[in-house]
């Protein structure tokens, strides 16, 4: 649902406009632009700052910190068409330090931007750094125009000899595709990343503290690269780990594909330092760092292919000596989803099996892996609902188990657990493994992954909780409701991370309690609903931690199997995804949510507006009808008749988009049966996840929906050509950004529109698998703000002037 309301601060400084236009002052002699105006829908970190203000011609604050450097920049007048507009420029700084005579590398931390105030002095902007920076020296400076007539801007900077340069404490929201950050100072967050194999943690860097080094699936923020590794920097102790934010891994310019393939840590070429290895290529770790920390790679050489062919999902799960005999084999987990719908328990989802390529090297060579064979008892290949994932002696007798989950379909409730394979054989004996035995008290979320860690910040097991990583210590002691030998120690945390969820973010946008400030609102892959406060200002969100929602006491999960029996694999899943509106007309707001079944499920609130309370749910129904609606969709609701009761746009049984039209019947409120929702052309509308609201501010009701083939779709505008009484609609206009269209992940989408800054356009709020959220600025999507903001035409650009101390 759309709100609007107005949060903008006054500011009533003016720029000097007499700055002479120097285009031949930007250039280098034979090379590209040095500053270039572009905007592009990602940035996803890494600078801001707040509280310094510098005055007039005093350039001490900027010597402390360590610029030497700073090149100017305005804005001409009529390109600040609205407040808050977001502003990118992209900067290669090491041609900047060249110009200005500064030696060294240069050092994305040190960049700081500030707004020249009338009389001179300056105040710090927040500002955004883009994902290239950390591989790069050019890339995009990004922040917001508050105000029309903030016009003057200067970007510090410096190298890496003058540093080092403290991490930002927070990071801008901008509007070009750009996540949400918690924003709390000091404040940590559950490290978050969308599976794609098993975590591995040691000391990558060469710091001596423990990292963190996990494949994913999805980008960060829209633009960037899928199927990637990313390297988390351990910025704590080993005694309490703490990790910055991600940097993807690069070797040789490129970022290191990976798709659904694992990785791990591992000295291949004996120089005492890790190496990265996937399922299809060998880095090697140059020793060397990276401007954002992490290791330097270059590829060495391929792993052998494994001959196991056709399994969509192969995870490289570890390089280790599993049978004592000095030297280390490579595993791999195949796993492959099982639909078996009609046959008779158990109709399992997963279908496992673990392979090992075997090092025919001695135990201090570069391994030579020439032969395969697969590790399960008796030479099975398949295990049914279960998927092995690592090794740990869970039985302590002195031999490695194989440990892994377990995906159960005919068990109510459906909860995964994790399971473990005993070592039968004898000790020093080849490793013979016994039936899949369940790990007491192993329940999970639903992610599958679990392995032993050894190393000098853990020494237990790391589990896959959601798509967050949990630390279980190994104690050796029984403690009720834990796992036997285990003390849970909490989530591995990162230092302002993502607002997040647990993938397949439903988000809406609400001001949840009545207090002026947009909230977040969302389901998961898991089924719960999470509550991310803003407890900072609409012009400046400061979030804090996800919480889950309540109703009745115990935290809302809306499961396929609370509602169906069904065998299907998704069955242990809910995907929820919730709308937050006054459904039964009492004036406080209520959630309504879709998941994954043809149900619709709705909360009542029992409290109030600013202290929502809710109750158990209730199916919603059309007439007496609860299955009248479509699969995994997430609805809209809009007062569409403007008569005081919230409708329903959602796809049917039949998958056509309708309108569902409530109505009091004997002091009911009820549902008509929908009436489906047609293109020009006279053909329904078949839309997911639609978001009603009026985008082009003509007085009737648009929608926002997924259009596109999968793995290409995102988000359309469907423009109302007819009336509330009457509609049509044109066909789908698909979303550009910066004039890029937009595709966050494969599967869905979710949307949300809001008038975020109170400016009286809506913007857009995108969930999407990754569990992440991402917020695109009207005028972002209306333009490309790349032709206005041109240099010349949009804006001016000084020479580089070189101020504090010299390297």
């Amino acid at each position: 649902m759309s709100y609007k309301k107005s949060d903008q601060t006054d500011l009533s400084d003016r720029t000097d406009r007499k700055f002479q236009h120097r285009n031949h002052l930007s250039m280098e002699s034979g090379r590209k632009p040095i500053v270039r105006l572009q905007f592009i829908a990602l940035v996803l970190c890494l600078a801001s700052w707040a509280g310094l203000s510098v005055a007039a011609g005093d350039d001490a604050a900027f010597r402390v910190h360590g610029r030497s450097c700073r090149v100017e920049i305005r804005i001409h007048p009529d390109a600040v068409t609205m407040p808050y507009m977001p502003f990118s420029i992209e900067m290669d700084f090491a041609a900047l330090l060249r110009s200005g005579g500064v030696d060294g590398a240069f050092a994305p931390l040190s960049v700081l931007v500030t707004r020249v105030l009338d009389d001179g002095s300056e105040v710090l902007v927040p500002h955004a750094l883009s994902e290239d920076f950390a591989w790069e020296t050019r890339g995009m400076v990004s922040w917001v125009i508050t105000q029309s007539d903030h016009l003057r801007y200067r970007v510090y900077f410096d190298s890496r000899i003058n540093g080092p340069y403290p991490q930002p404490e927070t990071i801008p929201l901008i509007g070009i595709g750009d996540n949400f950050r918690y924003n709390r100072p000091g404040g940590t967050d559950p490290l978050q990343a969308m599976e794609a194999g098993v975590p591995a943690s040691a000391d990558f860097d060469g710091d001596g503290l423990v990292d963190l080094v996990r494949p994913t699936s999805w980008s960060s923020t829209w633009g960037q690269p899928w199927f990637t590794i990313w390297f988390w920097r351990n910025i704590g102790t080993n005694a309490v780990p703490v990790y910055a934010d991600f940097v993807p891994l690069y070797a040789d310019g490129k970022p290191i594909d990976n798709h659904y393939g694992g990785c791990a840590l591992y000295d291949w070429d004996r120089d005492g330092v890790l190496d990265l290895l996937t399922s299809d290529g060998v880095y090697r770790n140059t020793g060397a760092v990276g401007p954002m920390g992490a290791p330097v790679l270059t590829r060495l050489c391929d792993m052998p292919a494994l001959s196991v062919k056709g399994e969509p999902y192969r995870f490289l799960i570890g390089i280790l000596d599993h049978d004592g005999d000095g030297v280390s084999d490579a595993f791999y987990m195949f796993s492959r989803v099982h639909y078996d719908y009609e046959g008779p328990p158990p109709r399992n989802f997963i279908q496992g099996a673990l392979w090992r390529k075997v090092n025919r090297a001695g135990p201090d060579e570069t391994p030579v892996f020439d032969r395969e064979e697969p590790v399960l008892r008796g030479g099975e290949l398949w295990t049914e609902a279960c998927v092995v994932t690592g090794f740990c002696d869970m039985d302590r007798d002195g031999d490695l188990d194989l440990i892994g989950n377990n995906q159960p379909l005919d068990r109510i409730p459906s909860i995964p657990q994790y399971v473990y394979w005993p070592n039968t054989a004898e000790k020093g004996g080849v490793p013979v493994y016994g039936k899949a035995m369940l790990i007491p008290s192993g329940t999970n979320m639903g992610s599958y992954t679990i392995l032993e860690v050894d190393n000098a910040a853990y020494q237990g097991l790391f589990l896959q909780d959601g798509y967050r990583v949990r630390y279980r210590a190994f104690t050796g002691k029984e403690l009720p409701g834990e796992i036997p030998g285990y003390e849970d120690r909490g989530f591995l945390m990162q230092h302002n991370a993502r607002c997040a969820v647990q993938g397949f973010g439903g988000v809406e946008v609400a001001d949840f309690e009545g207090d002026g400030d947009w909230d977040i609102l969302s389901g998961d892959e898991f089924g719960l609903m999470w509550l991310i406060k803003n407890i900072g200002a609409n012009s400046d969100p400061v979030f804090a931690p996800a919480e889950q929602v309540y109703a009745s006491g115990e935290p809302i999960r809306v499961m396929r199997w609370h509602y169906i029996q069904d065998g299907n694999p998704e069955y242990y899943l809910g995907q929820t995804k919730p709308r937050y509106a006054d459904w039964d007309a009492d004036g406080d707001f209520d959630l309504l949510t879709g998941n994954n079944t043809n149900r619709l499920v709705w909360f009542e609130n029992t409290g109030t507006r600013s202290a929502p309370e809710f109750t158990r749910s209730e199916l919603v129904r059309v007439e007496d009808d609860a299955l009248a609606f479509a699969w995994r969709c997430q609805p809209a609701v809009a007062d569409w008749e403007g008569d005081g009761l919230t409708d329903l746009v959602t796809l049917d049984k039949e998958e056509r988009l309708c309108l569902f039209l409530r109505y009091r019947e004997d002091d009911q409120l009820r549902l008509h049966p929908g009436s489906p929702l047609l293109h020009e052309s006279g053909t329904p509308l078949k839309t997911k996840n639609p978001e009603a609201c009026d985008w082009d501010s003509d007085g009737d009701w648009d929608l926002i929906g997924q259009a596109g083939d999968f793995g290409k779709g995102g988000p359309a505008f469907y423009e109302n050509a007819g009336s509330n009484a009457d509609p049509i609609f044109k066909d789908a206009v698909r979303l550009h950004c910066m004039g890029k269209e937009i595709t966050l992940s494969a599967h869905e989408h979710s949307f949300a529109t809001v008038d975020w800054y109170g400016t009286g356009q809506l913007d857009l709020v995108c969930g999407a698998e990754s569990g992440w959220f991402y917020f695109f600025r009207r005028p972002a999507l209306e333009a490309n703000l790349c032709e206005i903001f041109s240099e010349g035409t949009g804006i001016s650009i000084g020479v580089v002037e070189r101020v504090g101390r010299q390297s």
